[in-house]
């Protein structure tokens, strides 16, 4: 893979609106089995759906800016996205969840066997509404949507498989053109998997696998200097990030896609060496970057949106911060959470309403060396943490809860690294390395009974993990070691456990970052 890095003048990624101008400008009229008015690509629909895969379903809806339209249920995101792919020219308010499609320009699907990337689906007068991706054979297809199952993921958008039956409940519509001539499209999703490394020697790195392609490993840039931390996201313009912190203090975003070369560019320094990062986007086009460091300081640094590049000191937490996460919540609210060598879990949050804000949660009496933090679909917070001792603790509020702190399991050495998620069926999955080689998997919901397990032994200290749970059902964990192996271990979805090595990057992997396209 050739690969350009641009140091200079920055190309800022395109909005939304420039991207579907771009789409618009570049598809030829022809003829399709049904065509709506609307004059661009039905699957821009699909496509514009999926670059909010896994994140809070009103992002769509706040970068569409859409009157009448917000937050994560499933019309209005749906709504929302059809409103971007249309370039404003779609609207599908309304109090009927049927016939805004019809007054819009749209055109009903009755064969099943017609669908194609980019239809809609609508189930009943406000049961749920979703769109095609591609089929998978039968009733069954690749589809896309939020909130379809709000125990579990309340307003997060899913990428899943779903079986169904067109009837006059359930109702296929179609509000772009399509350009072939008939018959269902393929999935867009290309299997694709990314993992991102930061490591001793400065170097960024991605690694990718699948989708045709063969197993590449390739320099994204070189901060200079041992790379913290790492983060990286996909905004809604398909533009990729990979956000950095350096020993030196340079704060860094690498960026590409969207229109976009790949382009790498400082974004300021702290002054002080980091002990931990992470960043946020908020759908006001702002990039944000959170640091920690040994006195105790938390910053933010900010851009975009309008703002110029700021960073500030929100709070100091009394103790160095070893671990460090954010996220921004459904209201609104950015959260930072850390965990201090004092054994201290605190949380600064802003946003949302409420002036900032920076307070101690609890102690667990020893050092914390990771940090995660999840929302479940009940509206309950979970933060994740692991120590020095091996022990995996959960703590939890919300959702009519007090807040609560145990312990979930043992894993008998220092936890080096640790990443959460919650996936579809509810199940809470803590994934933690540890400095003997062992990666294990903590989980409970979804059924399940708490449960502590060594997924496998990877001959060596775990530095790093990321975790992607796959379309299929495959669960993908890739971790770095010291010694610069990085690892994939996958189960499920048919596979029996499989554990690799990926690449030898020649440095100690210090962070990492995973996305699946």
């Amino acid at each position: 893979m050739t690969v350009s890095i641009s140091t200079g003048q920055r190309r800022r990624p395109l909005s939304v609106l420039t991207v579907v101008g771009l789409l618009l400008g570049s598809i030829a009229a022809t003829t399709a089995p049904a065509t709506a008015i609307g004059g661009y690509s039905n699957a821009a629909i699909a496509d514009t759906a999926l670059n909010y895969v896994n994140q809070w379903g009103g992002n769509a809806c706040n970068d569409a800016q859409k009157p009448g339209d917000s937050g994560g249920q499933c019309r209005a995101f749906v709504n929302c996205i059809v409103w971007m792919a249309s370039g404003h020219s779609q609207n599908l308010g309304g109090s009927d969840y049927y016939q805004p499609f019809l007054n819009a320009g749209g055109v009903r699907i009755d064969d099943q066997s017609k669908l194609v990337k980019g239809d809609i689906v609508q189930v009943g007068q406000g049961s749920h509404t979703f769109i095609i991706v591609g089929p998978v054979g039968g009733n069954t297809w690749d589809v896309v949507d939020s909130n379809h199952d709000p125990a579990a993921n309340f307003e997060r958008v899913m990428h899943y498989h779903r079986t169904f039956t067109l009837d006059n409940t359930t109702r296929a519509y179609r509000m772009g053109t399509v350009s072939t001539g008939g018959g269902p499209s393929g999935p867009v999703w290309q299997n694709i998997q990314h993992a991102y490394t930061g490591t001793g020697s400065g170097n960024l790195t991605e690694t990718y696998v699948g989708g045709g392609n063969t197993l590449t490993t390739y320099s994204l840039a070189n901060a200079g200097a041992s790379i913290v931390g790492v983060k990286q996201m996909v905004t809604s313009d398909g533009v990729r990030h990979l956000f950095s912190a350096a020993a030196d203090g340079t704060l860094r975003e690498t960026y590409w896609g969207g229109g976009n070369a790949l382009t790498t560019a400082a974004e300021g320094n702290i002054g002080v060496t980091p002990t931990a990062m992470s960043a946020a986007y908020t759908g006001n086009g702002v990039l944000h970057i959170f640091t920690g460091d040994a006195n105790g300081n938390v910053r933010e640094t900010y851009y975009g949106g309008g703002n110029t590049l700021t960073t500030y000191v929100m709070g100091n937490v009394g103790s160095a911060i070893n671990a460090l996460t954010a996220s921004v919540t459904p209201d609104g609210t950015m959260h930072v959470f850390m965990g201090t060598a004092a054994g201290d879990i605190w949380e600064t949050y802003v946003g949302g309403g409420n002036t900032l804000t920076n307070y101690r949660m609890t102690s667990i009496g020893s050092p914390i060396t990771t940090i995660s933090f999840e929302v479940s679909g009940n509206g309950v917070y979970h933060v994740f943490t692991g120590d020095t001792y091996g022990n995996v603790r959960e703590m939890y509020w919300g959702g009519g809860n007090t807040l609560t702190n145990y312990v979930m399991g043992n894993i008998g050495a220092a936890v080096k690294a640790l990443v959460s998620r919650i996936t579809p069926d509810a199940t809470m999955h803590v994934f933690t390395g540890t400095s003997a080689g062992g990666v294990w998997e903590t989980y409970v919901g979804g059924g399940n009974s708490l449960t502590t397990a060594q997924v496998v032994n990877v001959s060596g200290a775990v530095s790093a993990i990321a975790f992607e749970r796959s379309p299929d059902g495959v669960f993908h964990v890739y971790t770095g070691s010291p010694s610069g192996d990085l690892r994939e271990t996958y189960w499920g979805g048919g596979n029996t456990l499989t554990s690799y090595t990926m690449s030898n990057l020649g440095s100690p992997i210090t962070s990492m970052d995973s996305l699946f396209s």
